[in-house]
């Protein structure tokens, strides 16, 4: 899935993007996103991977308040941002999110050694 197709599916899904940028984090960063995992085994991994790959940083808001719900034939009010973007991502085992077909990582490794230095603003 292209960068693209993610905006658009964000804007399917009643976001829209208040700020972006695309940087690569740091080991701090990286701790306080991944804090529950920081004991795992695979915590290395996600780590070194998040620190060699350019990410897309996205501050997410609702664009709409509510939305018609045809189940209770009214408008219902939106979850916040961050509950509907974990849903919309899909499920944290990897054999259920195979099922899922969540949206993928688009991450790639920045051949760039200073880029952990860098923030570029996404247009």
């Amino acid at each position: 899935m292209q960068l693209d197709e993610i905006y658009k599916k964000l804007d399917q899904h009643n976001f829209e993007i208040f700020h972006q940028k695309r940087k690569i984090l740091s080991k701090e960063e990286i701790l306080n996103l991944f804090y529950s995992y920081r004991n795992k085994e695979f915590y290395k991994e996600i780590e070194e991977h998040m620190m060699t790959a350019d990410c897309i940083v996205l501050l997410l808001i609702n664009k709409v308040d509510t939305v018609w719900s045809d189940e209770k034939q009214e408008d219902v009010k939106l979850e916040s941002p961050i509950v509907r973007w974990k849903e919309l991502i899909g499920n944290k085992d990897p054999e259920a999110a195979r099922a899922e077909e969540p949206l993928p990582s688009f991450m790639e490794p920045n051949p760039d050694p200073e880029a952990e230095e860098k923030e570029i603003e996404v247009p």
